[in-house]
């Protein structure tokens, strides 16, 4: 969770641009007296991470991202319809359609992935997200530039953008990168194959 999402904390300062979540990582890892770290991402998380190694590649160990949000790929303009009107005018009803837009449609909710949809939707609809920064494709030459060794995950049902295209422009660019398209999946891969995403995280892991 970012600083600015959804939470109790009291944001001062509103990361407006990629220079202040560069900022705001950096500060997180000097109060915990890390000089490197392995970091992990989904979605807007991944762009952070993303973002972070590519200001700071030194700092990271290795970069995991899940279904990033944008920096590889553009973002299907479906998304700002879908998404923000649940931001902007949260609701139990437009929440429940953003998640029906951003899971497979092949899949069926156990016990576990409802209570995480049901915190989802009452987080959305008591907390405002204070993030003032959308996320943007990075450059090819910042990610021809970034070495880390990365794995990147993306649900073969992704809906955010075409998987296939943005594991394409990936590997084509990416000079240190393992990628996999998760079966059955949507843009909540680790919930709806939570047990095929936790096997190649700590495979990757365990691979040094």
């Amino acid at each position: 969770m970012q600083i600015g999402d959804v939470g109790k904390g009291n944001v001062k300062e509103f990361i407006k641009n990629r220079q202040d979540a560069v900022n705001w990582l950096d500060d997180v890892m000097s109060a915990l007296k890390l000089s490197k770290a392995i970091f992990m991402g989904h979605s807007m998380g991944g762009w952070l991470c993303t973002n972070f190694a590519i200001h700071h590649s030194e700092k990271v160990e290795k970069l995991i991202l899940l279904a990033p949000a944008a920096g590889m790929h553009k973002m299907t303009p479906k998304f700002f319809f879908k998404v923000y009107p649940a931001v902007a005018f949260p609701s139990e009803s437009r929440i429940k359609k953003e998640l029906e837009w951003f899971i497979s449609p092949v899949f069926q909710p156990d016990e576990r992935a409802e209570i995480v949809f049901r915190q989802f939707i009452v987080s959305g609809m008591n907390c405002v997200p204070c993030m003032r920064i959308v996320p943007s494709v990075f450059a090819d030459e910042e990610l021809q530039n970034l070495t880390d060794e990365t794995l990147l995950l993306v649900g073969e049902h992704e809906t955010i953008y075409n998987p296939n295209k943005m594991l394409e422009r990936a590997k084509g660019l990416m000079p240190n990168l393992t990628t996999q398209l998760i079966p059955n999946a949507g843009h909540g891969l680790s919930i709806e194959q939570h047990e095929i995403v936790n096997e190649v995280v700590k495979s990757f892991l365990k691979n040094s």
